[in-house]
Order: C-alpha cells, then structure tokens, then sequence
C-alpha cells in the first residue's frame, strides 16, 4: 500500500522549504504549538503528507505512550493524519 507521505527532508530541505515560503521556520512554529503539546518532545521532522508541508512532533505523553503530531508547517495549525484530514 502506498503512502501518503512524500518524505521527510533534511536540514538543507527544510532550509530550502522555509526559504521557498514551503514552511515557516521551525523556531516560529515550536513557539506556537509547544503549549498545546502535553508531553516530552523526543523528535521532530519537516515533511510532506499529501502535498500539504507539516512538521511532525514525537512526544511520549504523560501516560508514556508515544504520539505523533502533526501542524501545518506554514501557520502552525494542528494538521490531523489519516482518515479525517
């Protein structure tokens, strides 16, 4: 089954994505969103999800199971993976 995603994008990629207006800089999004994140940060990516740039967070949750969130890589609006996007 294919996925959704294109990929992720290294630091050069992301630094081309921000400069092409792709995405806001990574600092100005975790600003945003770090208050709605209830958890420890363990890891973060720049990538793509049908065409749409979003940043996805691994977080592990006061209950100690691992998320995956995702916000719009320009606005820092939540971004729902799946079904219901």
């Amino acid at each position: 089954m294919p996925s959704d995603f294109e990929g992720s994008v290294d630091q050069d990629g992301a630094r081309q994505a921000v400069k092409r207006g792709d995405a806001a800089p990574f600092e100005d999004i975790f600003r945003k969103v770090r208050p709605q994140i209830k958890g420890e940060i363990v890891g973060q990516k720049l990538e793509q999800h049908l065409g749409v740039w979003v940043y996805e967070f691994r977080v592990i949750g006061p209950d100690g199971h691992m998320r995956y969130l995702h916000f719009r890589a320009r606005t820092g609006q939540p971004y729902q993976v799946g079904p219901a996007s």
